[in-house]
């Protein structure tokens, strides 16, 4: 619960404030789907009525692991296109697995227009600790 209040202050004052009116695109992580960045893309609008949300809803669940994080990639990609080349550029918050897509789409899409990219936990530098999930999945 701290940690969501200490989030949405977050993103209160830095990112809804400071940032305004560009298209914001959420991506959630690994095995949920889009209604877990519902929250986020609620409280964007209440501060900043009229901004474009896009909350993608892509490879949600069960395929955000049964399908490879490159196809994955292609897909929201050829679902994003239009967003990504806006005119006044685009904000992206994507949590977990969502954080590496989106750091992928930055790293291999030459035309587009995100101007800030903000990753929550998502893991950059590799996943240790969680052998449950390996249990599950291999």
């Amino acid at each position: 619960m701290r940690l969501r209040l200490l989030l949405i202050t977050f993103f209160e004052i830095l990112f809804i404030r400071v940032w305004s009116y560009k298209p914001v695109v959420l991506l959630h992580g690994v095995l949920s789907a889009h209604e877990e960045m519902e929250a986020l893309g609620e409280m964007i609008t209440k501060s900043h009525p009229g901004t474009e949300i896009h909350n993608i809803a892509s490879y949600e669940n069960d395929n955000s692991v049964d399908i490879s994080l490159w196809n994955q990639l292609h897909g929201i990609v050829e679902k994003m296109r239009p967003v990504l080349t806006h005119p006044d550029g685009v904000h992206m918050v994507c949590h977990s697995q969502g954080g590496l897509l989106c750091r992928a789409m930055i790293e291999t899409v030459t035309n587009h227009t995100i101007h800030n990219f903000v990753s929550l936990s998502a893991p950059m530098l590799g996943q240790f600790g969680r052998k449950i999930f390996m249990d599950l999945y291999i």
